[in-house]
């Protein structure tokens, strides 16, 4: 019985999640997009700031390949933190949603081995190329956002980290290519998901 009544709860949520599925995303995943955004963001100006001469480069150079592992060492316990909360049901589009923003995920992985291995094949330094193909998959992440929820804002932030791919790509050997990134993870990252976590709360 007590089974029975817990599934018919289940599928209650379930069905309400359907009907509010047009309202706004989960303020989870807003948190997750601020917290990357402001974290790499800020790291990104960091790593802009030894490039560029502003602070002290470390003795060893190849210290530089792992200048991301600070912002790493932060992000990961708040990820964990944000996470902990077993999330609301989902209805079929924001499952979508969180699906594409996972196999966004899935890929960042298998790029980051590609260039990591055709870098130590080659002697080439297509690590260097990583930030613009970053910024590649989120756009799709935000065009696909953009397409199941019809919100030509969502595309607009797509069309935005497109801009900053071919931007970063542009400057690739210069300083200036991470103070474009910082900025793309800031506006297309951190303030997209400040404004779904305000959305999300106000319609609690």
């Amino acid at each position: 019985m007590t089974d029975a009544i817990q599934a018919a709860r289940d599928d209650l949520a379930f069905l309400k999640a359907v009907a509010e599925d047009r309202g706004p995303l989960p303020s989870q995943f807003g948190e997750h997009l601020l917290a990357i955004g402001l974290i790499f963001g800020a790291d990104f100006i960091f790593i802009w700031a030894l490039f560029a001469g502003v602070l002290p480069r470390l003795p060893h150079d190849p210290w530089m390949l792992v200048s991301w592992l600070p912002a790493t060492i932060v992000y990961v316990p708040i990820n964990l933190f944000i996470s902990r909360r077993r999330p609301a049901t989902l209805g079929p589009m924001a499952r979508m949603v969180g699906a594409a923003w996972g196999a966004m995920a899935l890929m960042i992985v298998a790029t980051v081995m590609i260039v990591i291995v055709a870098s130590a094949e080659t002697g080439t330094p297509y690590y260097e190329i990583w930030p613009a193909l970053a910024f590649v998959l989120y756009g799709g992440a935000w065009a696909v956002v953009g397409i199941v929820r019809r919100d030509r804002w969502f595309g607009l932030v797509a069309a935005g980290c497109f801009a900053v791919a071919a931007a970063s790509a542009a400057l690739v050997r210069a300083p200036e290519s991470w103070l474009v990134m910082a900025a793309g993870l800031l506006l297309l990252l951190a303030l997209p998901g400040a404004m779904i976590v305000r959305k999300a709360r106000a319609s609690r």
